[in-house]
């Protein structure tokens, strides 16, 4: 009798681990994917500005649902949220954006967390 409790406690313990490792794994980004983190996000298509966990830009909005929430700006002229669209292939460079209020292309990355709308 003890040889078969020992097997049927070593066994499950064996299923326990298994189902631990899969929800582990399966939890994780795929290797190459960005890794989701909290940053502040604007729409395009709606104008909202929040903070919200994202990977891969563009995202998902919140507010209105669009695939076209990215990271957020702040206009260093009028202190507009405005959102970074980059175009296509220029990933590293930021010349040519400007703030959809004022037009101006000085900006900031520094957004204090009372500007946004919290998850």
């Amino acid at each position: 009798m003890g040889e078969k409790v020992k097997l049927g406690v070593g066994l499950l313990l064996l299923a326990g681990c298994g189902v631990w490792l899969s929800f582990y794994y399966g939890t994780k980004p795929k290797p190459g994917e960005p890794v989701a983190h909290l940053q502040p996000l604007a729409c395009a298509a709606c104008g909202a500005a929040y903070a919200g966990e994202a990977g891969a830009l563009p995202t998902k909005c919140q507010k209105c649902g669009k695939n076209e929430a990215y990271r957020a700006l702040k206009c260093r002229n009028c202190n507009t949220l405005f959102p970074l669209v980059r175009a296509e292939g220029s990933f590293a460079d930021k010349a040519g954006v400007k703030c959809t209020k004022c037009g101006k292309s000085s900006f900031t990355t520094e957004i204090s967390s009372d500007e946004l709308q919290k998850p």
